[in-house]
């Protein structure tokens, strides 16, 4: 099939572009999400968090190349976090600290192990934590997010459309309207300051964009897959919404437009604001101990 803007053959089908008419269209999307919800402005010190996959690697880059060309002072670094995963996640640290050093871009890492003297694959082996792992995990990865974007303006995820779309019909599937209140392109101002704002500039990208973006841009060296991830409830769920896309093309899209006209909107207004810290490390906490410091205790006992 051709290009629907010119004459060369289209890497993809729907919209029908050849490579470079997709790179600016790609680009383009990210750039006109980011303005829309004034997610960053110029000046603004930003901190991408990063895994090396294909997601952190193409908003790294693209958030980079934004700030770049508005010229307001605004800079940006790149955070990672190690779990502790044998043979999964130090090659993709690996492909983000090349990536890091050709872009420039500084890398700041943060571990499990030494934040909480621990790592994900003990707490698996020795069944220290219950049920499945991806709770702890999650649990973990937030509060050193928000530690490590201490002092920045805004922290930036990679997260894409599938993957909130996932998010959108796991906290309907769990009656959490707390949880789905959180999410959406951008979280509100935290007025106690315990928390820096996060967006999420490809929120409106498919995770196949995101692919043939990466691809193409020759970002992706390497590609695996958390260990952990198929006895998540995520996977359930995001196989069951893409055996309904595959049937219904367009249903993920219309998902996250339903969710940003009801429950997405103005939503900033009903979201409970968490201005209490834990009395263990002063992070943020619902009641006297965060999450992680929870489970660090539990380990303990």
């Amino acid at each position: 099939m051709r290009c629907g803007a010119c004459t060369n053959n289209a890497v993809l089908l729907n919209p029908a572009y050849c490579k470079s008419h997709f790179v600016k269209y790609f680009e383009d999307k990210v750039f006109d999400t980011i303005k829309r919800f004034r997610m960053i402005t110029p000046s603004d010190r930003v901190c991408v968090a990063v895994s090396g996959g294909k997601d952190s690697l193409s908003v790294l880059y693209l958030v980079k190349k934004f700030l770049d060309a508005k010229k307001g002072g605004g800079s940006v670094v790149a955070l990672a976090i190690n779990e502790g995963i044998e043979g999964y996640r130090q090659k993709t640290l690996d492909d983000l600290k090349l990536f890091c050093s050709q872009q420039k871009i500084e890398l700041r890492l943060l571990s499990y192990k030494e934040e909480f003297g621990t790592t994900l694959d003990y707490l698996v082996q020795q069944k220290k934590i219950a049920g499945k792992p991806c709770g702890a995990c999650g649990t973990f990865r937030r509060s050193l997010l928000n530690r490590g974007s201490k002092g920045f303006d805004k922290l930036v995820t990679g997260h894409n459309m599938d993957d909130e779309v996932q998010a959108i019909m796991m906290n309907i599937f769990r009656h959490h309207l707390e949880l789905a209140l959180r999410s959406g392109p951008k979280t509100p101002q935290n007025p106690a300051g315990l928390f820096v704002q996060r967006v999420k500039p490809l929120y409106f990208c498919s995770e196949k964009e995101v692919r043939l973006y990466a691809h193409l841009q020759g970002f992706l060296t390497t590609f695996t897959e958390c260990p952990n991830a198929a006895v998540s409830f995520r996977a359930s769920v995001r196989d069951f919404i893409n055996e309904y896309e595959a049937k219904c093309p367009g249903t993920k899209s219309m998902i996250v437009q339903w969710f940003l006209d009801t429950i997405g909107k103005d939503s900033s207004k009903k979201r409970s604001v968490i201005s209490s810290v834990c009395l263990a490390c002063g992070e943020p906490a619902v009641g006297t101990r965060c999450g992680s410091c929870t489970i660090v205790e539990q380990l303990r006992a």
